[in-house]
């Protein structure tokens, strides 16, 4: 039997706040400098709505709703990509963004976590679409087919 290949990981960046390119830039330098090169990135952040409704939110609010839940659900995924996606076109690696089921049914969360989690996968077809030609893949989990449900505890 062959010996598998040794998996050689690391959390390079840590936990990151959506605040411009670079601590993202830093953290794909850090991979390269470790590794030699960066096979694959992980898109994993996100703030859920608890279902808010449209309606339930208050109209001062609705403003910094919407810029809080896109800046972390969104404009995370997007610096990830512009600082990942050149070095991953360069060893032929992969993007993973988890995306949630909200991305594919309405029924997973409010109107602004839907629509942030839509966006993302927007973003991730489109840029799979740019990278493809370059030998770069793009993944959404769970993918549009994956029908598994988050749920709250029964006890809550």
């Amino acid at each position: 039997m062959a010996t598998p290949p040794r998996v050689r990981a690391a959390n390079v960046g840590g936990v990151m706040r959506a605040e411009g390119r670079t601590p993202f830039q830093r953290a794909v330098a850090r991979a390269i400098e470790r590794f030699g090169k960066l096979d694959c990135a992980i898109g994993n952040a996100g703030i859920w709505d608890y279902s808010l409704s449209l309606d339930a939110i208050p109209d001062e609010r609705v403003d910094a709703a919407f810029d809080e839940m896109f800046h972390i659900n969104v404009k995370g995924y997007l610096l990830l990509a512009k600082a990942a996606l050149p070095s991953l076109a360069a060893s032929g690696g992969s993007i993973i963004y988890t995306v949630s089921n909200a991305g594919f049914d309405p029924a997973g969360g409010g109107p602004l976590y839907t629509a942030a989690k839509h966006a993302v996968v927007g973003m991730s077809r489109t840029a799979a679409v740019d990278y493809a030609r370059k030998g770069c893949l793009l993944y959404t989990s769970p993918s549009p087919r994956d029908r598994t449900r988050s749920r709250m505890p029964s006890s809550a």
